[in-house]
């Protein structure tokens, strides 16, 4: 039979990384408020506004674009777009390079480098997907920040654009959906 002390040595690891997924669950929950979170509404400017699209490709139902929230503080800017319709493309499964990186110029001479992107895909279809951007800045004496934001939908990786690598494609290349803009103001927290 093993002592108390013992069985509590062996525990001792196993509480300590739960404890530490926990808080790590927290910070990211911290950063990232939810659609339906009180900070959300304190915090990250409500926007709502879509984005007006070129076609490019032939569908009656394009895909829409819409500029939830963003954010700004002087070392950061923070966007929530959702688009709807995506379950029309065929190459949903292949998000990360069907949904470019946006082009951002903003109305300061400031350099914008991003952090990273996360995508949440519905489980139901119909449903919009939304992508949370994360840009590296330095904005320190503005107090708002005139963003115009340009989105393609279509082939963004190399080995999509047949016309700019020295590789033949597999597979047909898909179509290049359209093109989206967004004008709008941060304010700088």
């Amino acid at each position: 039979m093993k002592d108390k002390n013992n069985v509590s040595k062996e525990l001792l690891p196993l509480l300590l990384l739960v404890l530490i997924g926990i808080g790590a669950i927290y910070v990211y929950a911290a950063r990232f408020p939810n659609n339906s979170s009180q900070e959300l509404t304190e915090q990250y400017e409500r926007y709502d506004q879509t984005a007006m699209p070129t076609i490019f490709a032939p569908t009656s139902n394009p895909p829409v674009v819409t500029l939830n929230w963003a954010y700004a503080d002087t070392e950061l800017l923070r966007l929530n777009l959702s688009i709807s319709g995506m379950d029309l493309i065929a190459n949903v499964d292949d998000l990360e390079n069907m949904v470019c990186n946006p082009h951002i110029n903003p109305d300061e001479p400031i350099s914008l480098t991003l952090n990273y992107r996360e995508a949440q895909i519905p489980s139901a279809s119909g449903e919009p997907i939304e992508i949370t951007y994360e840009y590296g800045m330095d904005a320190e004496n503005l107090e708002s920040l005139g963003l115009e934001l340009d989105l393609t939908i279509g082939p963004c990786a190399d080995y999509l654009n047949f016309q700019e690598t020295n590789v033949t494609p597999l597979s047909p290349l898909p179509d290049l959906i359209a093109n989206y803009h967004l004008s709008f103001q941060v304010p700088v927290q």
